[in-house]
């Protein structure tokens, strides 16, 4: 029968490996642009800006939960895990609000449905990568540490 030790080790992986698949998605094809008979696939590398804080705070979670584990701050980990994806996330969701309001330029404002935005796997494989990495970092296994798991008492 598995111990609250097992279970713990197999649930401290889940996190890295979302924040892996967002880090490996950014590369990826977010989105296909056209217009005026000309498309363009773009990757969140490609787009840049502020979305390489979203590729650094993807790449920043594994060593994050890997001094937790040194240090026996699981708890700690697990808080900076889940305020680096959230951070991601919220620059991910801010960024798709600021593109839904259109883009003012010398014809008026276009909108993303006037350029024919097209999503790609790369930027829905990001958002799913950091849920999996925030989800990870708030499953039950987490409120255990380490310290509490019994240790043997010497024998007088």
């Amino acid at each position: 029968m598995a111990g609250p030790r097992h279970t713990l080790r197999k649930r401290i992986f889940i996190s890295p490996a979302g924040a892996l698949l967002a880090a490996v998605c950014f590369f990826l094809p977010w989105g296909q642009f056209s217009c005026a008979g000309m498309s363009r696939t773009l990757s969140g590398a490609e787009i840049g800006g502020v979305f390489w804080i979203v590729f650094a705070a993807a790449l920043a979670i594994p060593p994050t939960l890997a001094a937790g584990w040194v240090l026996r701050r699981l708890r700690l980990a697990r808080i900076g895990v889940a305020g680096l994806a959230l951070l991601a996330l919220g620059i991910l969701f801010f960024e798709q609000i600021g593109s839904a309001r259109g883009q003012e330029t010398g014809f008026g404002r276009v909108h993303a449905q006037n350029v024919g935005v097209q999503l790609r796997p790369g930027g829905t494989g990001t958002v799913l990568g950091l849920l999996i990495a925030l989800a990870g970092s708030t499953l039950p296994g987490w409120r255990r540490r380490l310290e509490d798991t019994p240790r043997r008492t010497p024998s007088p």
